[in-house]
């Protein structure tokens, strides 16, 4: 008997160390976010018919007839995967940037916070940021799923860490205007 007692009493031990110890990990002290990047707005918007690199850049050809060439000249910001039928974001200013958004839906294309490690989204009024920078307009009917939150004094989304997740947490519905309309983010954690 007095060896099951040892036994019980080593197990209580155990629990009392480890569960404290899972809870703590569970619930990091306050996750530092950095604040808004400076706004990369886009002038140029339209879905993509064909995409095409040369010596001298790329040459985005838009389903309206409009071609966009992206000179390759060190300044030059290409932020994610263009492919036909992606939704094109881009500008020529400060050296340029275009961005290739994925079709979710008709009439949606998902505006992703790049870089995928980000989980952070900022709700700046009539717009809303991302990581790169990306600043886009909310369409007038734009609805979000979970209310921005106060962090570092900006209202922003955040989502915790969810590495085992195939597919990010987050996603921003962008209209053929380039306009968010819409925001299904999985709200953070409580507090412990």
């Amino acid at each position: 008997m007095a060896g099951r007692g040892q036994r019980i009493s080593w197990l209580k031990a155990l629990v009392f160390l480890v569960v404290p110890m899972l809870a703590l990990q569970g619930c990091q002290a306050d996750e530092h976010f950095p604040p808004p990047p400076p706004p990369l707005r886009p002038t140029i918007v339209g879905v993509i018919a064909s995409h095409t690199f040369d010596a001298t850049g790329y040459h985005t050809l838009l389903t309206d007839g409009r071609t966009i060439n992206e000179l390759q000249n060190g300044k030059y910001k290409l932020m994610a995967t263009i492919a036909p039928g992606y939704l094109f974001l881009a500008s020529e200013a400060d050296g340029g940037f275009s961005i290739g958004l994925e079709p979710i839906g008709s009439g949606c294309w998902e505006a992703y916070p790049y870089p995928s490690e980000s989980r952070i989204v900022w709700d700046m009024g009539d717009s809303v940021r991302f990581m790169t920078g990306l600043d886009l307009q909310k369409a007038p009917s734009f609805s979000a799923e979970v209310a921005p939150h106060d962090v570092d004094g900006h209202l922003a989304w955040t989502t915790v860490s969810a590495p085992r997740l195939p597919v990010s947490p987050e996603s921003f519905c962008v209209n053929e205007h380039g306009q968010v309309m819409s925001a299904t983010l999985y709200p953070v954690s409580s507090p412990h």
